[in-house]
């Protein structure tokens, strides 16, 4: 969870993780597609092109990134560096991986898979591609580090160079020449996979006939290998602050309502009949209702009903913070959904049909940013947003970057953490950090009675007290 003063910085922060993972996973060339064989179609040209970063972050749906791309195209900054580090799925949480790079700490510390540094230049002069693309800048530097392998991989646009380094012996050719050559080019599932490889390709040139294959051919082919594996693994949500309409009706092709368009992809995703439950139950204890049911009408339009002591209303005559609620419910079912193998469902009649799933078992490691998820909530609710939170985590395996100003939702992660520890003192699954005004951010560091090692800044947990000083 992210805390901190207003405008310290917090969005900035979760807005640039998810645009970091759409490009690392989107990257692509003018012209071409986000994988293919990109080097082999620009044989005998005589500039590699920069690839392309996207702002308008595609289907991750971050609508508030433009103050990065207005910093960089309105002469603010004339580059922006996003560095991020990439976990491996067995060694370390993502979560940890997250808390370093906003206090800045070293990777070498922990087993951080891949270190991935894109630095991103205006896209001056680009008129035609102006035309086709919505919002976007060229990246002009890629730094690719294996630590587990000791390789780095690195392309320079600017000076039209690749090198590779493996145990520090690095080799460096020049874009040009290797694009002159006739022979032909490897390709991958992705542009950095593809760069990746035709950086090995350049080191070690394909023979006609099969040579030695030596000890580091092998470990960057495995180091290419998890990378993609990696990134591919990886799938984040982004649940941003949004305005709830409370409508009779929602039109299934809206796409500025937030509510509509969650309805919309609750009727085209088939629901497993755990995540079905899972929805009944937390509607429950929010007090929102018993059941819930999604209607088509006129084939154009969805309406929303819930059960409330035997009868069924509109979801729209319910609280602002009830539909808030529902929707974000709703919205956690679907990639419940999404992410669980059809055959760990439970059948329509096993209402008691355990909910815990292991890693081995989802189809990707789903990770979720959420946006001040409190807003409209009674403070006794916020507080149960932790439990929600908490229970979504060790059932269903989706993991959480939370945006809040919200007390309550503190505090209870602390009584959490404390009954957590009796247990097992090592097993906190939360984390707050704490970003200032002005100064670094830092961990605030549970202890295991649920208390922080680390105060808040002004104006937080402080504030309350104050204002009781001053009524006496």
């Amino acid at each position: 969870m992210l805390v901190g003063c207003n405008s310290a910085g917090k969005s900035n922060i979760i807005r640039a993780v998810g645009l970091v993972a759409h490009n690392i996973k989107n990257l692509r060339l003018p012209g071409f597609g986000t994988y293919g064989n990109v080097f082999g179609r620009l044989y005998g040209q005589k500039e590699f092109p920069m690839p392309l970063f996207s702002f308008d972050g595609g289907n991750y749906d971050f609508a508030q990134t433009g103050n990065f791309e207005r910093t960089l195209h309105r002469g603010a900054s004339e580059e922006i560096e996003f560095s991020c580090g990439l976990p491996d799925r067995h060694l370390m949480s993502a979560s940890e991986c997250f808390s370093r790079v906003i206090n800045r700490k070293s990777y070498a510390a922990v087993e951080t898979a891949f270190e991935i540094t894109l630095t991103v230049i205006p896209a001056e002069g680009d008129e035609e591609q102006k035309g086709k693309e919505k919002s976007f800048a060229r990246v002009s530097h890629i730094l690719i580090k294996d630590n587990k392998r000791a390789i780095q991989y690195e392309i320079d646009f600017v000076k039209q160079a690749m090198s590779l380094s493996i145990d520090g012996n690095e080799t460096t050719t020049d874009l040009e020449d290797y694009l002159s050559q006739k022979e032909g080019s490897p390709s991958s599932q992705t542009v950095l996979g593809s760069y990746m490889l035709n950086l090995k390709h350049c080191v070690f040139p394909e023979k006609e006939k099969q040579m030695t294959y030596t000890e580091q051919e092998e470990s960057i082919d495995e180091s290419i290998s998890h990378f993609e594996y990696l990134i591919g693994y990886e799938k984040y949500e982004y649940i941003k602050a949004h305005d709830v309409s409370r409508r009779m009706v929602y039109w299934k092709e809206d796409k500025n309502d937030y509510n509509a368009e969650v309805l919309h992809e609750y009727k085209a995703q088939k629901i497993t009949n755990i995540a079905k439950k899972f929805v009944k139950d937390w509607m429950k204890e929010f007090k929102i209702g018993t059941d819930f049911k999604v209607e088509e009408t006129y084939g154009v339009l969805y309406e929303c009903k819930i059960a409330q002591n035997g009868a069924w209303i509109p979801l729209s005559d319910l609280g602002v913070g009830a539909n808030h609620l529902f929707i974000f419910l709703l919205k956690m079912a679907i990639l419940f959904s999404k992410n669980i193998p059809e055959e760990e469902d439970a059948p329509n009649d096993d209402e008691s049909a355990e909910n815990t799933i292991t890693m081995s078992e989802i189809k990707e490691r789903m990770f979720v940013i959420l946006e001040e998820p409190e807003q409209n909530l009674h403070p006794d609710f916020q507080s149960k947003l932790a439990d929600l939170l908490l229970y979504i985590y060790e059932k269903r395996r989706i993991k959480f970057i939370v945006e809040t100003h919200s007390e309550y939702l503190i505090r209870r992660s602390q009584v959490l953490v404390a009954k957590i520890a009796k247990e097992d003192a090592k097993k906190n699954p939360f984390k707050v950090n704490y970003i200032p005004e002005n100064g670094m951010p830092y961990d605030m560091e549970y202890r295991a009675d649920g208390r922080f090692n680390q105060g808040f800044g002004k104006g937080f947990f402080d504030e309350s007290k104050r204002q009781i000083i001053e009524l006496l």
